[in-house]
C-alpha cells in the first residue's frame, strides 16, 4: 500500500471538529477542504533522492505561524512541517556514501514533513545517533540554541547572555547549554527592559556579550543598550503577533558606529540548508548532550489525529512532538 500523509488523511475525518485556525495548517490554497487538502501517494526516489519513513515531527513556532497565516513561507506541496525524524527506507538508483537503508536521519525541509513517508535529497538530511525518535525530534530547537550561543560571539566563562522571557523550547535549551558553558543566562521581561534596574543588574553580573530575543519588536532598542562593546543581539522571531503589526524597527545609529554593536537574525532551516557541514556537527553535539543528560528536553507526544491539540500545546511554548 502506498504511503500517504497521515495528517491530511486524518483531517478528512476531523475537519468539522477542528477550528479554522488549526485546519488551515494543512490547507495551502483557498477552496473547499475536501478539494484543497490532498491525499498524496509517495513515489519511489529518483536519482539523487532518498525516501524517508517519518516517525515523529516537532511542531515549531514556524509551523504555528503557517497555521495562523503569519509566515512568509508558502508550502506548494500542500503538507505542513519543517522538520521530521525517521529512517531511510529506500535510495534512488545512484549510491549515497553517507546513507544506507535503515539509517536514522533528521529531515530539514520547507516542503512538508508531516507525512508518513517523504522523498527528499541529500542536502535535507542529517544523520542521527541512536536516540529515541520522539527525543530526536526536538533536535532542531536544541541545535538552534547551540548555534546562537556559539556562532555570533565567542563566549567565555562568566559572560552574560540575556534572553527574553517567552516560554519556548529554544529558550529552555539556551538555559541548559549556557549553564554547561558556565555563562550566566539572565531572563528579561518586557517590564525589565523598560526600566533601568535590570540593565544595572545584568552588567553587574558580568560582561553582557549576547542578547537573544524570541520576538523582534521595539524592545530591540533596549537589547542593544544592554550589550557591551562588540556585543550582538540575535532574534529568532518565534513570536509574530500579526502581520499588520510588523513595522520597521527604528534603531539608534550610534551603538552600531561607536560601540560596534550588531543585530542579527537566525532561522534554523536556513542555517541547516546553507551551512550543512556545520549544522551536521551541531546536530551531533546536541544529540550527544541529550544522550548524556546534559540537555534534558522532554517532549509532549501526540498521535497524528490529535494534531489540533498538539498545535495549541505548542503555541503555549511546550515541547511538542507528533507521532506519524
Amino acid at each position: 500500500m502506498s504511503a500517504v500523509s497521515v495528517l491530511t488523511r486524518q483531517v478528512r475525518h476531523v475537519r468539522h471538529q477542528l477550528s479554522t485556525r488549526v485546519f488551515s495548517s494543512l490547507q495551502f490554497k483557498f477552496g473547499s477542504p475536501v478539494r484543497c487538502v490532498p491525499t498524496a501517494e509517495v513515489p519511489a526516489p529518483k536519482e539523487g533522492e532518498l525516501k524517508v519513513a517519518i516517525s515523529s515531527a516537532p511542531i515549531t513556532f514556524e509551523d504555528i505561524r503557517v497555521v495562523r497565516g503569519l509566515s512568509f513561507i508558502r508550502n506548494t506541496e500542500g503538507f505542513g512541517g519543517f522538520y521530521g525524524v525517521g529512517k531511510v527506507s529506500s535510495i534512488g538508483p545512484d549510491n549515497f556514501k553517507n546513507f544506507n537503508v535503515g539509517d536514522d536521519v533528521l529531515v530539514v525541509s520547507r516542503w512538508g514533513t508531516w507525512n508518513s513517508e517523504i522523498v527528499t535529497t541529500r542536502k535535507h538530511l542529517f544523520p542521527l545517533p541512536s536516540l529515541p525518535m520522539e527525543t530526536a525530534a526536538l533536535i532542531p530547537d536544541a541545535a538552534a540554541a547551540w548555534a546562537m550561543l556559539h556562532n555570533f560571539v565567542r563566549l567565555e566563562e562568566g559572560d552574560v547572555v540575556v534572553i527574553s522571557d517567552h516560554k519556548t523550547v529554544v529558550n529552555e535549551a539556551i538555559k541548559q547549554l549556557g549553564k554547561k558553558m558556565r555563562v550566566k543566562v539572565l531572563v528579561a521581561t518586557e517590564a525589565d527592559l523598560s526600566g533601568h534596574q535590570f540593565k544595572a543588574t545584568a552588567q553587574a553580573a558580568g560582561p553582557v556579550r549576547l542578547a537573544i530575543t524570541s520576538q523582534t519588536s521595539k524592545l530591540a532598542r533596549a537589547y542593544i543598550h544592554l550589550v557591551q562593546n562588540s556585543g550582538v543581539v540575535v532574534t529568532y522571531n518565534a513570536f509574530i503577533p500579526t502581520l499588520d503589526g510588523i513595522s520597521p524597527l527604528e534603531l539608534p545609529v550610534s551603538p552600531f558606529i561607536f560601540s560596534n554593536i550588531s543585530i542579527r537574525g537566525f532561522d534554523f532551516t536556513t542555517y541547516a540548508l546553507t551551512q550543512p557541514r556545520e549544522c551536521d556537527a551541531v546536530v551531533g553535539v546536541v544529540a550527544d548532550a541529550m544522550m548524556s543528560g546534559d540537555l534534558k528536553l522532554t517532549p509532549k507526544v501526540f498521535a497524528a489525529e490529535k494534531v489540533g491539540e498538539a498545535l495549541e500545546s505548542a503555541a503555549r511554548g511546550e515541547a511538542v512532538v507528533v507521532n506519524l
